[in-house]
């Protein structure tokens, strides 16, 4: 072609002029030699990047260029190609692309092409898949089962199942899981199979933090269909195991999940199996779950009465705020107590029912100024505003803040609110600016973002990152190298301790603990990273 005669001896400027040219003017018929410029490699980076958009641009919708493409000797330009079929579907693109596969060892390759074929679900393509299942490279693995799932015949998914048992049956607590098993894992839920649910509950309280993220992440896909494997548990499982179900069950939000949860609270006495149920039940909209959690108003227990006041400010309705005004109307310590944990909860829904009541509006205020908490004062302060009467005109200017915010930042990790309520007010009394996060996975980005941090408190047991995985990151990073963790959990399973204690955690505190109790380690880890 006449434009693109002599087109390396150009000047970088002419260059992209006659680049950008032709992929206005939509020139196919230069593919050819662009494909031949483009295998030469002797331009400018920007040129270079130009000419690449050009083809790319031109290719799209030119089935047959593409097909070329895929022939072509130069590596460069089939990689090109590959991912412009993503795009341009070709005729036996499905057969082409296979073919590219053999002999080829190149991972980033054998990657891009993977995820070509996701555009041919071609069924006679997966005995040529399925020897990459068990490629070394896990990311060209994982691509294959996804590629296989919706094609899958009967060896193929007794691969994955093997794949799954033998990792969940060998990788112990300290062991690092690569992604071949999530792909598995989700590349089985999505082919589904009956004796898939049972071996994951088998594995519910995995050893590995990891897998058991993945396990119960994967069980909780399964919706209700899975609340009748999980109702055993209940019944028949260890401690762990049945915390596990319960949060489980919470997660799937079905109402048969809140009549399952309160059959099996009448029948326990543990402090943390019946903080995990209550914190459940907030999530379940149904008559059941008010009842249960109105009768966890009696609860003298603080973190049980914080999860109680949390999930009924989520569920409130007349009924929850009518139970709840008797409550505080026999008034006494449990009354004050329950006015304590409608402010560490942030109830700000029952509190502006609860506030037309002037006996009830004085026992809130004063639990909000014995608090000491800025950050919920501010919070009450704004329903206040909101609820814009003479009486709460005069409560705004009687609320003053107690407590100036110390010079030192706590990043608490934790998926239950009614913990990072309670970690709020305990930092609160001890004049810590606290930072409040889900999971392991936005702790960590905090950390990242924040400019002083003191102290880390997590959970042991969260979605996206748990608290061992966070706790290895952050060891990572030698900013943090020194940065105290305290690890909060419920387990029982002292090897759990042990593999935290590898990652690189200080010290634990065991659910279910008072705030004095919290308030103190804390308090001593503090006084030791201070003095060492």
């Amino acid at each position: 072609m006449e434009t693109l005669h002599d087109f390396c001896a150009k000047d970088m400027t002419e260059q992209i002029g006659i680049l950008e040219s032709l992929r206005e003017r939509r020139v196919t018929e230069a593919i050819p030699e662009l494909f031949a410029l483009y295998a030469d490699r002797c331009f400018d980076q920007v040129v270079e990047e130009m000419l690449y958009h050009a083809l790319a641009d031109l290719l799209a919708g030119q089935p047959s260029a593409v097909a070329e493409g895929l022939r072509n000797p130069c590596e460069r330009v089939r990689l090109l190609s590959i991912r412009q079929t993503r795009k341009t579907r070709i005729e036996n693109g499905g057969r082409l692309l296979a073919d590219l596969m053999v002999g080829e060892e190149d991972p980033i390759m054998l990657a891009e092409i993977l995820r070509a074929l996701a555009m041919y679900r071609d069924p006679e393509l997966v005995e040529r898949i399925m020897p990459l299942l068990q490629h070394e490279d896990q990311v060209v693995s994982g691509l294959a089962m996804k590629f296989l799932a919706p094609v899958a015949n009967g060896s193929v998914r007794a691969i994955l199942v093997a794949m799954v048992e033998n990792t969940l049956a060998r990788a112990g607590a300290g062991d690092v899981c690569d992604l071949r098993i999530a792909s598995a894992l989700e590349a089985l839920a999505s082919i589904g199979g009956d004796d898939l649910l049972p071996l994951l509950v088998r594995h519910i309280h995995h050893a590995n933090p990891t897998l058991r993220r993945l396990v119960l992440e994967t069980i909780a896909g399964f919706g209700e269909d899975s609340l009748p494997t999980l109702a055993e548990v209940l019944q028949k499982g260890d401690k762990d195991e049945r915390i596990m179900a319960a949060n489980i069950i919470g997660q799937i939000g079905a109402r048969q999940g809140a009549d399952i949860l309160a059959d099996v609270l009448e029948q326990s006495g543990d402090a943390n199996f019946k903080f995990a149920v209550y914190e459940a039940l907030g999530r379940i909209g149904s008559l059941r779950s008010i009842v249960v959690l109105s009768d966890g108003l009696g609860e003298t227990d603080e973190l049980a009465l914080i999860a109680v006041m949390d999930s009924l400010n989520r569920l409130c309705n007349p009924g929850v705020v009518k139970v709840l005004t008797t409550n505080l109307a026999a008034g006494g310590d449990h009354a004050r107590r329950l006015a304590a944990a409608l402010i560490t909860a942030r109830g700000t829904r029952l509190f502006s029912y609860l506030y037309d009541k002037p006996e009830n509006a004085a026992l809130l205020l004063e639990a909000l100024r014995l608090s000491r908490d800025q950050e919920a004062i501010a919070v009450f302060i704004q329903e206040l505003i909101e609820l814009g009467d003479e009486r709460a005109r005069r409560d705004l200017e009687s609320l003053q803040c107690a407590v100036t915010v110390k010079n030192r930042h706590v990043i608490a990790a934790d998926d239950s609110k009614a913990m990072l309520f309670f970690y709020r007010s305990v930092a609160a009394e001890l004049g810590l600016h606290l930072i409040a996060c889900n999971d392991g996975r936005e702790a960590l980005d905090r950390l990242g973002s924040e400019r002083k941090i003191d102290f880390l408190i997590t959970d042991m047991n969260m979605p996206n990152m748990t608290g061992i995985e966070l706790t290895m990151e952050v060891r990572r990073l030698p900013r943090f190298a020194g940065l105290p963790i305290l690890m909060a959990t419920t387990e029982s399973d002292e090897g759990q301790k042990e593999a935290a204690l590898k990652a690189g955690v200080d010290g634990f505190i065991s659910k279910p603990f008072t705030r004095e109790q919290f308030r103190e380690k804390l308090e001593k880890m503090l006084r030791e990273r201070e003095c060492p």
